[in-house]
């Protein structure tokens, strides 16, 4: 049995609270959501931090909210199970439930929280490894070293961001709320990560996501998440594809795409967003949207997948993502 090292939870009653503890204890506390991530790590000595700032204890915190004029609010520990089966996200937002029953086992989503997904750490099988794997190689840039195993010579941390919450999100617009001690602001989600697989969030270590925010879906248009994995359970995303699509008559008035798993950082396609933008939607539309994504996404062989492989696929499933948004809206480019 692998046990986790010995450890102090603490129990906030409000995010500030949460901030002040983190701030008190800076370099030997960390944020405890659903656990699924951290207290996994914590067990294969990956990260062994004195105290653990349980988020369960915030009141307040785990909510679904919709009105017609605002959007939709989420509590950043509402669990993944709670989002999967909302009649609201069903209803009005059928991109966020497809993406939230996506990820992982049904355990895991009882148990993992929207603001410990978009918040999780990167990943790579060499910074992954148990205590006895860290023994045989020389520490990579993920863990205070100074090489990366995944690209040799490289200089710098190549662990991938594989949620699948973050490009469905992104592709809808969505804002978060990043409270601290001395107040709280409202970033886009996309501007949450830093694009470095060594510190892949760019928010200081006293800072927490609170809630995450989505505007109306405009009118006349549609979303889609679609996932690559080698699993039909469990595993993460190889490629993970959120879109969105606005219509008028057969053009796009807009569009946005993002994907999750191909870089340090879920990653909103400029360039295929702005192709699809202003012209009729038809298959050669879609294709030349789809290659540009490829190109745009520039991944690496890692995690056991050539980077040929991962690109292909990227282009399939950006291809794939947008005729369902188009179908969702009964709307044929051929």
């Amino acid at each position: 049995m692998i046990r986790l090292p010995p450890f102090e939870r603490l129990r906030p009653n409000t995010f500030t609270e949460a901030s002040q503890m983190l701030e008190a204890h800076e370099g030997e506390a960390m944020v405890l959501g659903g656990g699924t991530d951290i207290l996994a790590k914590m067990k294969k000595g990956i990260t062994q931090p004195r105290y653990l700032v349980d988020l369960s204890t915030v009141s307040g915190a785990r909510y679904v909210d919709y009105k017609e004029k605002d959007g939709l609010r989420i509590g950043s520990m509402t669990t993944l199970t709670e989002l999967e089966t909302s009649r609201v996200l069903q209803e009005r937002f059928p991109l966020l439930a497809k993406a939230a029953g996506q990820v992982g086992s049904r355990q895991l989503r009882n148990m993992g929280t929207i603001g410990g997904n978009l918040s999780q750490d990167t990943r790579c099988w060499y910074y992954l490894q148990s205590s006895f794997g860290q023994k045989c190689t020389p520490p990579c840039f993920k863990r205070s070293g100074d090489v990366c195993h995944v690209v040799k010579g490289g200089d710098r941390c190549y662990a991938l961001f594989m949620g699948d919450m973050a490009p469905a999100l992104i592709a809808l617009g969505a804002t978060v709320k990043i409270c601290e001690s001395q107040g709280e602001k409202v970033i886009p989600l996309e501007t949450l990560y830093a694009g470095d697989g060594n510190r892949p969030l760019g928010l200081e270590p006293h800072h927490i996501l609170a809630e995450v925010e989505v505007p109306v879906p405009p009118p006349n248009s549609a979303g889609a998440y679609l996932k690559l994995r080698q699993r039909s359970s469990v595993d993460f995303p190889i490629v993970g594809v959120g879109a969105m699509i606005q219509l008028e008559g057969k053009n796009c008035l807009d569009a946005r795409i993002a994907l999750t798993g191909v870089g340090p950082a879920p990653l909103l396609l400029q360039e295929a967003g702005e192709i699809l933008r202003q012209q009729e939607m038809s298959p050669e539309a879609i294709l030349q949207a789809a290659q540009a994504a490829a190109k745009e996404a520039s991944p690496v062989s890692h995690m056991g997948v050539p980077a040929g492989y991962k690109r292909e696929m990227v282009k399939v499933h950006v291809k794939r993502a947008l005729e369902k948004c188009l179908e969702k809206l009964n709307y044929d480019p051929k």
